[in-house]
């Protein structure tokens, strides 16, 4: 209601008094019930329970100096009933657009630990500058919001809730500095993929152990399952470099090379020699099909080269086939025995019974300046020495048809057999065609016709 009652002047009837102040008894109680409605209401102190401000109503504060600046205090239409409680405490009401809002509401604060935050639920105030209004939003949402968090150096101990989503972006250090993945206690660092790219593309990948300890890759935790696998893209080779004089030590009873599909070449590289070697006094073997009797062992050199087969020291080298039915295989038609130790070359010949005795085939000696080719014979027998006791037999004779092989002082009949029966005309004797000519054979029929019928000079020949 508003106010009714109106002024009284001299010309006013006393019915007119009675009216207004009937009006004014009216107002004052509504003025002590909270229901009168006024449009300006000026006073030093008003003392109410409740003050209604009607539709679009204002409460205006002149404020120290009388002047055209007010603050005027108003609401927004509300949906619902509100209450605004004030503090029980002495203080500067903060609005939206203060300056102070960024630092009053934190003042005097408990802070809170980095391992109390619950990054969903709980809210943090922020201004925002744009809109010149505060929001509320988790820290969450604080981290998405600003691209991510961008540094931990206040926190000593950072912790992750989750799994971290680089989203595309790298872990960098600044300063060429090192970036350090340290596990706890024995905790071990795993790469949980199935591929893990070393280098940028413009550099050399490495991997290197810290200070002298060793590098060791194995499979399974260093269980027997697994192969380790080292490939090189596009037919590209692998190449096993030490530092320095630095040796590649493979540190395994069996080192395979070669694919199941293809023939295995272990080369050097360049023109430097390839030596293979055991370590201590160990016998350094070469065999195929891992001991096996398939497969052949063959030794090639370049260019028609020479293989070179040269021991140590006062060394031997020995040929040994299995001491049975194996033997030494020479299948080229050449052997060429050559010697640098001053004396002829030789061949020994052993006995079979634990090599006692050895006969030597040698050379003769430079001063000879011998090039003889001696052939084999070609039926089966035994070779006579000039110092044999054996017998030359005659089939071993029937290829001597050069002359004065066999002197005539040589041919000592004397220990002979006796024929044992009469001579025949068909007996055989040697006789020099021609005086000087070629050694033949005749028989004593030939004797006969020489003879011609002489019994005196027969008789004289046979004695």
């Amino acid at each position: 209601m508003a106010i009714t009652a109106s002024s009284i002047t001299t010309s006013n009837t006393l019915e007119q008094l009675r009216t207004q102040f009937n009006n004014l008894v009216t107002d004052v109680g509504g003025l002590e019930s909270g229901t009168l409605a006024y449009g300006a209401l000026s006073a030093t102190t008003t003392n109410t329970t409740t003050l209604n401000v009607q539709e679009d109503g204002t409460i205006v504060f002149e404020g120290a100096t009388s002047d055209s600046f007010e603050t005027t205090l108003t609401v927004t239409d509300p949906t619902a009933d509100r209450t605004i409680t004030l503090p029980n405490s002495t203080g500067t009401v903060i609005t939206d657009a203060s300056d102070q809002a960024t630092t009053t509401l934190m003042t005097n604060k408990t802070n809170l630990a980095s391992g109390d935050v619950d990054g969903d639920n709980d809210l943090l105030l922020v201004v925002d500058a744009s809109a010149g209004v505060f929001k509320k939003l988790t820290p969450n949402n604080l981290v998405s919001s600003a691209g991510g968090l961008t540094s931990v150096a206040a926190d000593s101990t950072p912790q992750l809730g989750g799994d971290l989503d680089v989203d595309g972006s790298k872990i960098v250090s600044t300063s060429n500095a090192n970036v350090e993945i340290e596990p706890n206690g024995t905790g071990n660092v795993l790469l949980d993929t199935d591929l893990v790219v070393l280098g940028s593309g413009t550099e050399v990948g490495h991997i290197t152990s810290s200070g002298a300890q060793d590098f060791k890759i194995s499979t399974n935790s260093d269980s027997s399952s697994g192969n380790i696998t080292i490939t090189d893209g596009s037919n590209g080779n692998i190449t096993l470099t030490p530092n320095g004089t630095g040796d590649v030590v493979l540190s395994a009873d069996s080192v395979t090379v070669g694919d199941s599909g293809a023939a295995a070449t272990l080369t050097s590289n360049g023109a430097g020699a390839l030596t293979i070697t055991t370590g201590g006094a160990s016998d350094l073997v070469l065999n195929t099909n891992a001991g096996t009797n398939a497969g052949t062992m063959t030794f090639t050199d370049g260019a028609n080269g020479n293989i070179a087969i040269v021991p140590n020291g006062s060394g031997k080298i020995l040929l040994d086939g299995d001491g049975s039915s194996g033997g030494v295989l020479v299948s080229d038609g050449l052997i060429d025995m050559l010697t640098a130790t001053g004396s002829v070359s030789k061949i020994k010949f052993y006995c079979e019974s634990s090599n006692a005795h050895a006969q030597t085939l040698q050379a003769q000696p430079h001063s000879a300046s011998s090039s003889a080719v001696l052939t084999l014979p070609v039926e089966t027998g035994t070779l006579i020495g000039t110092g044999d006791s054996g017998t030359v037999t005659g089939t071993m004779l029937a290829t001597i048809t050069t002359a004065n092989k066999i002197g005539l002082a040589s041919i000592d009949i004397d220990g002979g057999t006796d024929i044992g029966a009469a001579l025949t005309t068909s007996d055989l004797i040697i006789v020099d065609d021609g005086a000087g000519g070629t050694n033949r054979k005749a028989a004593f029929s030939r004797v006969l016709t020489l003879t011609d019928g002489n019994a005196t000079a027969l008789a004289i020949a046979l004695g």
